[in-house]
């Protein structure tokens, strides 16, 4: 009787950790998860009970994910636990910024306006990494495009005109010698055994660098350094981390916490490693600004202006705010830039391609017909 206690003890043990790894897994849209907030947030501001605002809100039509977790919520706040503690069986979907300002609103007793807060902060979190990505998406689509109609010519139009070519027993220009030798490797299998090679071998190593912090940090040093693009990622990390610490702060969280919490919500590695360093400096005694100022590779000067006069002010949650909107608008301005050089790039890359093909198609079947008229 004993040893089958003991087994169904270590079941139901084994069953709750592979539910928390399952949990850990799950992931919500973060539009979806902006609209839950503050639905939450009203809902709380109303007076409506927790449960009963869970139960409601547990009907989620954009998102069955988001759903069936609202209604685990709501069930485990119906056995006592605190909301706070129940998200963070969710980590995936709720961060540890989301689980401490919920905390926070818990222990202070205002938890919809640490909610409206947190909803607030998600939304400008959302609209400037959706804002980046539309402005990378666009122009790696029209690279993704350009490369599978190049390889569409290569490996179906051309090898017609390179039969054509060997029959005619013309010289032949360097351009059009540069096409059949393309046209010859696509229809090579070799080519592609090496291609695929090559593709697998970067993908490996970019899994094995993303699974360490030093990896992480690489991979993200290697990002900044990339023209204009580089610069727009580093600005939207610093703003993440800026407008992170302005609402945990407004919320009441300790320097120290809110740091390091700023860190891992900018959703930069090395973003994260110096938030770290300021924690430490922080915990020395050492204003932020001494170091800030000294990362001008991570922070720009405009930005450790905005920490110094905080810190003379006593006033950091507001000038990091002030920061953060003052990077946003930089971001902007940088996503517009970035969309008007590489447009006309990709289309001349484009025309290049096209351009090329056609000379080395013309230039030989004009010196044939030359031929054939003396």
């Amino acid at each position: 009787m004993a040893k089958s206690y003991i087994a169904r003890q270590s079941e139901l043990q084994m069953e709750r950790s592979m539910e928390k790894e399952k949990a850990k897994k799950l992931r919500v849209p973060a539009k979806v998860l902006v609209v839950f907030v503050r639905q939450l947030s009203i809902m709380f501001k109303s007076g409506i009970p927790a449960v009963e605002a869970l139960d409601t809100l547990s009907n989620q039509p954009e998102s069955e994910v988001l759903g069936q977790v609202v209604a685990r919520l709501s069930k485990l706040i119906g056995e006592g636990h605190r909301l706070s503690n129940a998200m963070s069986y969710f980590p995936g979907i709720f961060d540890q910024v989301f689980v401490s300002m919920v905390a926070i609103g818990e222990e202070s007793g205002q938890l919809d306006v640490s909610l409206e807060r947190l909803a607030r902060w998600k939304e400008r979190d959302f609209e400037l990494v959706r804002m980046v990505k539309g402005a990378l998406s666009y122009p790696l689509f029209i690279l993704a495009l350009t490369l599978v109609l190049t390889f569409f010519l290569f490996y179906a139009v051309m090898p017609n005109f390179v039969s054509i070519f060997e029959e005619m027993k013309v010289p032949l220009p360097l351009p059009t010698k540069i096409t059949m030798a393309i046209t010859d490797a696509s229809q090579n299998p070799g080519t592609w055994l090496i291609i695929t090679a090559v593709g697998v071998a970067i993908y490996g190593v970019i899994r094995e660098q993303w699974k360490t912090e030093q990896g992480r940090i690489r991979m993200f040093t290697f990002l900044h350094e990339v023209p204009l693009a580089g610069r727009l990622i580093r600005l939207t990390t610093v703003s993440r981390f800026a407008g992170a610490i302005e609402t945990l702060l407004e919320s009441g969280l300790g320097l120290q916490k809110t740091l390091r919490l700023g860190g891992l919500s900018s959703g930069s590695p090395i973003v994260k490693k110096a938030s770290e360093d300021l924690v430490q400096r922080v915990s020395d005694g050492e204003p932020l600004s001494d170091y800030v100022m000294m990362r001008v590779d991570l922070f720009p000067m405009a930005f450790a202006q905005y920490v110094a006069t905080g810190e003379e002010t006593s006033q950091v949650s507001k000038m990091m705010g002030e920061a953060s909107r003052l990077l946003d608008d930089e971001v902007t301005y940088k996503v517009e830039t970035l969309s008007a050089t590489l447009e006309p790039f990709m289309l001349g890359l484009v025309a290049f391609i096209v351009g090329f093909v056609l000379v080395s198609i013309f230039i030989p079947l004009y010196n044939h017909i030359g031929n054939l008229g003396t």
